[in-house]
């Protein structure tokens, strides 16, 4: 009996370390490994480097069955799924063509269903295959450049890292590391004496893989790590993601990550996961914590949650960012780490030449608050009143405060807070940059100086109808920081204040939106009349106020300068819907449209003509172009000549007078020689191709193509070419 078990656990160990046939007929390059970020999920494969070649044969990587083979327009395109005798499932998509009997195959099924996008399944051990045999030809389909998206799944149907089963790709080089961030997680928690993240950059990483940051980083309350990286390969310029991070402090592990497998149901949380900063465009940072719905990610060690909750004291830290190969990179330093403050200041009252200031919050710890002017002159309140929560104190200035007046706090378990409880009289006006800025916490205005200047305690948030005073938290002699606000109630205000002197106030412009309460609407004419836009909210008790503003967006196509407007609404406020008018008068009426951009393509929108008016519905925030167009859709041939052999491929361009349009245009039908065939279309190329069966019989062939753009414009496109 223990025979047995021995046998079936080295068994098992043998399977799980076996390493499958490479899945193409070439040297195994990548130009994209598992998990990296793409455009709302995760990278559930990898990218297998073709170099900007199609038609690389593609090969069982083990025994199996071919499962299941689909073709569409979007996504993996035309793809096929390899049952594996071990119970895995192998994924090779983006082809262009597949074996001539599966091709064969799947047109069988297009014409039997009259369209293009078709899923055929097989039974289990139907299409029996062996490793290393041929099974499709590797392409673009889905996709704008070439190479085999691959995937390997477990037998849950859950894909895992395929690198655990080729350890023979070289690669002796480490992951680079250009920048570090510890960001703030708690709502009272500073990085610096700021509520925003600290970015560290690294410089020079690349040429070496371990590095010292020598920066002071004072943390004060909970707070997380993320980072700025990407791995490299030997023979590729390609940039991938990392396969493990873990961060260590005083040597005990806090946190490890590991890109081991992707379930589905997590696929989407990309964008929480990998961060992007907008003045950091370069590369995507990654959290090295679980906030949220990151709770779900199966990429972290249990019971670890990489929330950084340590005592008062100095610590230190180490990442290590590792690649499948295990070539390392090391980034170590030192965090001196204090509890955060938890209290304000705000003024109380002025009497004559008696002021009173009050400071309200946590003073659990021993804490020391010494008082001075701006020439560093210490001041002794007159009176002192104090409980736990609470603390006031009186001064007196017979001459006036004209040196004004800081508090500084300091002691063992906190870090030291300077506030400015008056400003100086000689203090000038400052050149002051301000905006707000987003927290997990909300919003926060982030005020920068180009010279030294005294901040004052608290500003005040004013709009139409509601003012709030906003404790203001002094960064640097440069830099100060808002509380945060939900985004919402931010909206509400386009204008502040703040002391400068303690006898002046400046007021400064927030940027103000147009306003909308829940079941109001509005009407905005532009273009002298001749362009009219109706919005409205829903008159719901869960919907908050509506911001937006409606502006002109012209357009210029084909040397004609085209009417447009956009709908701007920043985050938080309530959605906008309704209606358009725009004069056409009564010529060509019919080949105006309204059109919605969508990513890189141009959406047709329902319209009608009411008199000569064009009409319709409008939803949300976007850019909306209205088009008179009256031009077809063209085909343009790529071959050089009209012989071709079996085996070729037809290739075309397809065009539009409006290119990013062209992504739209549909085949309304195509055929060979009267019969309707179903020609492949990659409308990010823009490229309709068809391939030549090998077994095609030689003679004269003439392939009929009408295309239609999403204003009805049609056209017949023929091309003639001979067989050999």
């Amino acid at each position: 009996m223990l025979r047995l078990f021995l046998i079936l656990i080295l068994s098992a160990l043998s399977l799980a370390a076996a390493d499958y046939v490479w899945p193409v007929k070439a040297k195994p390059y990548l130009s994209a490994t598992f998990c990296e970020y793409r455009d709302g999920h995760f990278h559930a494969g990898l990218d297998v480097k073709t170099w900007g070649e199609m038609g690389v044969p593609c090969q069982a990587i083990a025994a199996g069955y071919v499962e299941r083979i689909s073709a569409g327009y979007w996504g993996y395109g035309k793809v096929l799924f390899l049952k594996l005798d071990d119970g895995r499932r192998a994924v090779y998509a983006h082809l262009d063509h597949f074996t001539p009997e599966l091709e064969k195959r799947l047109r069988a099924e297009q014409n039997k269903l009259q369209r293009y996008a078709a899923d055929i399944r097989f039974a289990p051990n139907q299409l029996r295959v062996e490793a290393g045999e041929i099974l499709a030809y590797s392409g673009v389909s889905g996709t704008r450049f070439p190479h085999l998206h691959f995937e390997i799944r477990d037998t849950a149907n859950i894909p895992i890292n395929p690198m655990q089963f080729y350890g023979a790709i070289r690669d002796t080089k480490s992951p680079v590391i250009n920048f570090l961030a510890f960001v703030p997680l708690g709502e009272y928690s500073t990085i610096n004496g700021s509520q925003l993240p600290y970015f560290i950059s690294i410089p020079g990483s690349g040429k070496k893989n371990n590095y010292v940051v020598n920066e002071s980083i004072l943390a004060a309350g909970t707070f997380g790590i993320e980072f700025n990286s990407y791995d490299v390969s030997n023979g590729t310029l390609n940039k991938y993601a990392i396969y493990k991070a873990r961060f260590s402090l005083d040597d005990s592990l806090i946190i490890e990550m590991t890109y081991d497998q992707l379930p589905f149901e997590t696929a989407d949380l990309v964008s929480s996961h990998r961060p992007l900063y907008a003045d950091l465009t370069d590369w995507r940072f990654t959290r090295l914590y679980q906030n949220g719905h990151e709770r779900g990610l199966d990429f972290f060690l249990p019971s670890r949650d990489g929330y950084l909750r340590v005592p008062s004291g100095e610590q230190r830290w180490r990442l290590v960012l590792e690649d499948y190969q295990g070539n390392q990179t090391t980034v170590r330093g030192t965090t001196t780490t204090r509890r955060p403050v938890q209290a304000t200041w705000y003024s109380a009252e002025r009497d004559g030449e008696v002021y009173r200031f009050a400071r309200r919050g946590e003073m659990r710890h021993p804490m020391k608050i010494d008082f001075q002017n701006d020439l560093g002159e210490r001041f002794t309140p007159k009176t002192t009143y104090y409980n736990t929560k609470r603390m006031m104190w009186e001064f007196e200035f017979p001459t006036g405060a004209e040196t004004g007046l800081q508090a500084i706090s300091h002691g063992d378990m906190y870090p030291t807070e300077r506030v400015h409880l008056i400003q100086p009289e000689n203090q000038t006006l400052p050149n002051l940059k301000f905006d707000w800025v987003k927290t997990p916490f909300g919003n926060l205005l982030k005020f920068v100086t180009a010279e030294p200047w005294n901040f004052p305690h608290y500003i005040e948030l004013l709009g139409h109808h509601d003012t709030l005073r906003l404790p203001l938290k002094i960064v640097s002699e440069t830099e100060a920081e808002s509380h945060a606000i939900l985004p919402r109630d931010a909206l509400k205000f386009h204008q502040f204040s703040l002391s400068a002197t303690p006898d002046t106030s400046l007021t400064f412009g927030l940027q103000e939106w147009q306003t909308l309460l829940p079941g109001d609407s509005v009407d905005v004419e532009l273009l002298n009349g001749s362009l009219a836009v109706r919005l409205h909210t829903e008159a719901t008790v869960e919907m908050s106020n509506a911001y937006f503003e409606v502006d002109t967006l012209p357009m210029e196509i084909d040397g004609a300068v085209c009417p447009g407007f956009r709908i701007t609404q920043p985050d938080g406020a309530g959605s906008v819907h309704g209606r358009f008018r725009f004069y056409v008068g009564t010529g060509e009426a019919d080949s105006w449209h309204l059109y919605k951009r969508r990513g890189r393509r141009l959406i047709i929108a329902n319209t009608n003509m009411n008199g000569p008016w064009l009409e319709g519905n409008i939803s949300g925030a976007g850019e909306f172009l209205l088009l008179a167009d009256t031009t077809p859709p063209a085909l343009i041939s790529h071959a050089s000549g009209n012989n071709l052999r079996p085996g070729e491929k037809l290739l075309f361009t397809v065009t539009d007078n409006l290119p990013e349009r062209a992504a739209a245009v549909r085949i309304q039908q195509a055929t060979l020689n009267g019969d309707t065939i179903f020609p492949d279309y990659n409308p990010l190329r823009q490229e309709i191709s068809y391939w030549l069966l090998p077994d095609m019989e030689p003679g004269s062939y003439i392939l009929d193509v009408t295309l239609a753009d999403q204003a009805g414009n049609r056209s017949v496109n023929r091309y003639q070419f001979y067989v050999r």
